[in-house]
């Protein structure tokens, strides 16, 4: 506990919880999260915000020469030297956080919002969420197997599972403690596949951490659409490929500050991820197909804003009794659906409109995936 000067130089009291409540924060982590799951922790960063990793070549192996006939330094072989690389990390993401706990607030709520509630609180609902996407967006990306985007279904999906896992066998990556993230839509596809016979029997720390199932030796997690990269089939990845540091740097709580009739609690959290470089071989990432639309046309109407296939609301005024609608996918094989209200309406016909606003709906589908678009046609 210490004094700190706030504002017009009014003392207010405040209350250092960073030693108090990192081992909870990080207990809360191992327990609750698969960041441990899918990433390693085998750096120290303490004292430090970047670490310098060597990477060191090997020598390859040839035979003796016993007899001494070959020409050469030394019968081991011929003398090479090891190159050594250097690989800075540095945390990128120094992140805060600040919220007031109101005195009244905390003693109406029978002390509910006292400091280790709050904390455990944050982490849980913004902490986690946030970090976690974060190290997904970097494993997929420095993944080192990216095959072609291919359309999932219930018939291939433990097909492309299977040979995710070979091609991981043939680069030497461990067979324990591979990680399969899906989403909840392939995960019910996992579920409909005849050919998959999932293990549900998972002890409860893996369960405490999102494992679900086994499949092929891979330790299942499914993970909401929202916290995953766009487009997202599946990975399979195995914790050696990827260090993912995270450290509370601060945690306050200013007792009755100036204009605060309570707590102001104040947190500071420093995080990134990195796939090691050598290591990239150990991640497989499947993406599946855009489902945006390649084109979209409303006869001549200027659409606001102007069309792009990552943009899914749109607005667009008319005088005409009809216009002709035109959409197109970017993949092939996707169906595109067009309605205007409730009637639909084939892609390259047109659309007949009411007075005032006309909401026209593209949906853009590939098996259970879709993508929808809207279009607010209003007709004066």
């Amino acid at each position: 506990m210490s004094n700190e000067v706030i504002g017009n130089n009014l003392p207010s009291r405040v209350v250092d919880l960073t030693d108090q409540y990192t081992n909870c924060v990080d207990e809360t982590f191992v327990k609750h999260s698969d960041l441990t799951l899918i990433s390693n922790q085998d750096m120290s960063w303490d004292g430090a915000h970047s670490v310098r990793v060597y990477k060191v070549t090997t020598s390859p192996m040839s035979d003796y020469d016993r007899s001494g006939a070959e020409s050469r330094a030394s019968r081991y072989g011929h003398i090479d030297g090891l190159d050594a690389t250097t690989e800075i990390m540095t945390l990128k993401n120094d992140r805060s956080f600040t919220f007031a706990i109101d005195k009244l607030d905390r003693d109406e709520t029978q002390q509910a919002m006292q400091a280790a509630t709050a904390l455990a609180r944050q982490i849980g609902l913004v902490v986690f969420p946030e970090v976690e996407k974060y190290l997904y967006n970097v494993v997929a990306e420095g993944a080192g197997n990216k095959p072609a985007p291919k359309a999932l279904t219930k018939e291939n999906i433990y097909d492309e599972i299977i040979e995710a896992n070979a091609i991981l066998d043939d680069a030497q990556v461990p067979s324990k403690n591979r990680v399969l993230i899906v989403p909840p839509k392939v995960y019910v596809l996992l579920k409909k596949s005849a050919d998959i016979m999932m293990s549900t029997d998972i002890a409860q720390e893996k369960r405490d951490k999102g494992v679900i199932a086994n499949i092929d030796g891979c330790q299942v997690i499914k993970v909401p659409e929202s916290q995953l990269p766009k487009n997202f089939g599946f990975m399979i990845t195995h914790p050696v490929a990827t260090v993912a540091p995270l450290k509370l740097r601060d945690y306050k709580i200013h007792a009755d500050p100036p204009g605060i009739s309570g707590d102001l609690v104040e947190g500071r959290v420093c995080y990134d991820a990195f796939v090691l470089d050598n290591k990239v071989k150990a991640i497989y990432y499947q993406e599946q197909p855009d489902l945006s639309l390649k084109t979209l046309t409303i006869g001549s109407l200027a659409l606001t804003p102007t069309f792009d296939g990552g943009v899914t609301n749109y607005t667009a005024d008319t005088t005409d009794a009809t216009n002709v609608i035109t959409a197109n996918a970017e993949y092939e094989g996707a169906t595109v659906t067009i309605k205007n209200g409730s009637t639909v309406v084939s892609s390259g016909s047109a659309a007949t409109w009411a007075s005032g606003p006309n909401p026209v709906t593209i949906t853009v589908k590939e098996g259970t995936r879709s993508k929808v678009y809207e279009v607010i046609v209003t007709k004066s």
